[in-house]
């Protein structure tokens, strides 16, 4: 089932500080970012255990973040390599 964002999932992780917050959920995009890179990458060289890692990796801070839905693709990526 595919879910959505859980906008209280960081909040109630990290507390209401908004400077924090956007911090840390910068680094978050940022490490999706050079992560789905390297997992582009890692498909095209048929470098399955890169793509097992990266998307085990994503799923577990997508999920913590509240990214639900981005969370459940990298589950199925990281089934798929696996």
């Amino acid at each position: 089932m595919m879910h959505s964002f859980d906008e209280a999932a960081l909040p109630n992780l990290l507390g209401r500080d908004p400077e924090r917050l956007r911090s840390v959920f910068l680094g978050y995009l940022d490490a999706c970012r050079k992560g789905t890179r390297t997992l582009q990458d890692a498909t095209v060289t048929r470098d399955f255990d890169t793509v097992h890692r990266i998307a085990h990796r994503l799923k577990s801070s997508s999920y913590m973040f509240g990214a639900l839905s981005l969370g459940d693709v990298f589950t199925k990526l990281e089934s798929a390599a696996a």
